[in-house]
Parts: structure tokens; sequence; C-alpha cells
């Protein structure tokens, strides 16, 4: 569970150092600094986004290694056709246990809501840029608007640039504000049953001895959420 808090850390953070250089990319004026890409804005992210790609794949294959497959066996021979295949899939959705079937729908419904707000939130923000400017020069020329709405999606991205800004650095705050589930054991010492000999009881951490928290524990049970999670 602490590897899986962990590696959820890391992937927030990542996500938002991309976001963050996305969005950036996006408000500046990339034919400007980089005329050696491209004429426009989405040429250049494109040869960016290429560049990007190619290097995190490349280092991917570099420092990532696979298992041989030809330890695993040989494979099946039967194959299941297509209806087979969705039938598996169904089979194994109706036995998921509660938990996991709570992740999957929370997942579901969330990208259902993530994706339009993803799409057209630049969208919206640069519409609401250009309304005002439409309406106080309505007899604008086919060139000027096509600026204003260039300058409309910097204004989205540059809201979005905020947006990452703002979750990047809640990602790396939050985890020194939220309490761990999981902390590690003290390492073992040579003399740790030395208070035993000396007399002392070892306690829990609210203070009561450890024979005395045992024996009533024994007395009174741990109420079922926890008597099931201990199970």
């Amino acid at each position: 569970m602490h590897q899986q808090e962990d590696a959820n850390a890391w992937a927030g953070v990542i996500l938002g150092i991309g976001s963050v250089l996305g969005y950036l990319s996006g408000y500046v004026n990339l034919p400007k600094i980089l005329p050696f890409f491209g004429n426009t804005q989405f040429k250049v992210l494109s040869v960016i986004t290429c560049i990007a790609m190619g290097g995190t794949v490349f280092i991917s294959c570099i420092f990532i290694t696979e298992r041989d497959p030809r330890h695993d066996g040989p494979p099946p021979t039967e194959k299941l056709g297509v209806i087979a295949f969705f039938k598996q899939i169904y089979r194994s959705a109706r036995r998921l246990s509660p938990q996991i079937r709570k992740v999957c729908e929370v997942q579901f419904f969330n990208w259902i809501g993530w994706f339009p707000f993803l799409f057209y939130i630049t969208t919206y923000i640069g519409q609401l840029h250009v309304n005002p400017i439409f309406r106080a020069h309505p007899d604008m020329s086919p060139k000027e608007v096509d600026e204003a709405w260039e300058s409309a999606t910097r204004v989205g991205s540059f809201a979005l640039l905020i947006f990452a800004i703002t979750s990047f650095s809640s990602n790396m705050l939050l985890p020194f504000l939220v309490v761990p589930t999981y902390r590690a054991p003290p390492p073992s010492r040579k003399g740790s049953t030395s208070h035993l000999r000396s007399g002392n009881q070892p306690t829990t951490p609210s203070g009561t001895p450890l024979p005395m928290s045992a024996s009533m524990t024994s007395f009174f049970p741990p109420p079922p959420d926890e008597a099931t999670h201990s199970r």
C-alpha cells in the first residue's frame, strides 16, 4: 500500500510537470522562438511532441529490461473469439470486489467529466475573451478576426497554465500534509530487550502497558470494521 501511495505521488508530480510545460508551450509564441521548427504554433508543437516522445521512449528502452517470454512456457493453443473475449470481460467485471468496483465507477465517470473540460476549456475561455471585442468592433476584417482568435487561444492556454501550476503545487505540498497510512518499523537493536530485564514494561503509543493492552484486547474485541480490516 505504501508503495502505491509513493507511485501515485510521483505520477502526480510528473503529470504536473508535463502539464506546466505543455500549457506553457501553448501560451508562448513558438514560431518566433523556434522558427526552424515551423511557421505556425501547431507545427512547432508537433515537432516538440515528437522529440519529447522519442526521447522518453529511448530512455525507457535503455533502462527497462523485460522478462524473456520463452521462460513462460508455450502459449495457449486455444484462441478466444470476439464474443468469448467480451464474455470473459463481463464475467470478470461481475466478480470484482466492491472496493475495486467503486474505483472503476469513479474512474469511468471521472473521465466523462474530464475530457470535455480538457477539450473545450480553451475554446470556452477564448470565447469569453473575444465576445466583447466582436461586439465593440462588428466590422472587423478577416485578418483582425484571426488575430483576435489567436489572442483568445493564448489567453485560454494561459488560464490552463495557471491551473497546471496550481495543480503541480498541490501535488508537491499535499504529501507533506497528509499523514501516511504506512510507517516503516524502527530498526531492531541488540539491547532492545534490556527494558524487560530492568523491569520496565513496553507500552503502546497511548501509554498503556503492552501486556495490559493485550489482555484488554482479549476481553474487548475490536469492532467489526477493524476485525474485517485485520483479516
